[in-house]
């Protein structure tokens, strides 16, 4: 039997981040995995600061906090939540799902926190209860050549993308059914050889006509990472969520069409 091993190339994309990322010290609640392994590392190559952290598991807190300098060991979530006088503290909610809202009640007006698990927001009626947008916007580059087998697949963009796209939607607007969906793919003009990597859906609901629902999905962005863009967008009518999918930015930039520079020009409007 012979096994074929595909490298896929180590992504470059690098994250926009504030000019001075001191202005924006972090208070971390919660010193589990996801802090030592993965919250703490990318702080530190950031230069975000972390000025205290608090863990139900106090010794579990002041052990990581040794480890990683942290200055503050905070003795319970109320001394933590109140050391907020700079209104740029950025609050790390580390914590499982089923304590952040009564955390979020504890921070002051104007707080800032990071949340890792809002997975129930809609059900908890966070957004409003009704929702009013669902959109879903990918325009990156996807390096097709990298899958050999998809050279002669069929709706290529809706069986291997949109298909999860359109999943995630219908599972966010249960128990509700689109009534119509209208869809519009293409190929793309410099890899014509490929079925569609391009497509566009709308969505109808019988039960809220004034619903929207979208899907843009272009996976043929050649032109470097700088405007690309993947995110899930959902907005109800007392609140919104966004998300971004950072696995479709992935794969980094297409040298190809690499673009080093842009060139950007100042329009003016007049009105008569």
């Amino acid at each position: 039997m012979n096994h074929f091993l595909t490298s896929i190339p180590r992504s470059n994309l690098i994250p926009s981040l504030p000019k001075n990322p001191l202005n924006y010290p972090i208070i971390l609640i919660g010193a589990g995995a996801i802090v030592t392994l993965g919250h703490l590392p990318a702080y530190k190559i950031a230069g975000f600061p972390v000025k205290g952290i608090y863990d139900t598991d106090r010794q579990k807190a002041l052990s990581v906090g040794s480890k990683w300098n942290i200055p503050k060991v905070y003795n319970t979530i109320d001394e933590a939540c109140a050391t907020a006088s700079n209104e740029n503290v950025i609050f790390d909610l580390a914590v499982p799902s089923n304590q952040i809202e009564s955390i979020i009640k504890q921070l002051s007006i104007n707080s800032h926190a990071l949340i890792q698990k809002p997975m129930d927001a809609i059900r908890r009626g966070w957004l409003g209860d009704r929702l009013t947008t669902i959109e879903i916007h990918v325009n990156v580059h996807m390096p097709w050549s990298l899958w050999s087998f998809l050279t002669t697949a069929p709706r290529l963009e809706l069986a291997y993308h949109s298909v999860h796209y359109v999943d995630l939607i219908r599972d966010l607007s249960k128990p509700y059914e689109p009534s119509t969906v209208n869809c519009r793919s293409s190929r793309h003009a410099v890899i014509p050889h490929l079925s569609p990597v391009r497509s566009s859906y709308s969505f109808e609901y019988k039960h809220d006509p004034m619903l929207y629902v979208n899907i843009y999905a272009n996976h043929h962005h050649r032109w470097g990472t700088k405007h690309a863009q993947s995110y899930l967008l959902v907005e109800g009518n007392r609140g919104a969520a966004k998300a971004q999918l950072g696995d479709n930015l992935a794969y980094g930039e297409n040298i190809e069409g690499n673009q080093t520079d842009y060139l950007q020009v100042k329009l003016q409007l007049f009105y008569s």
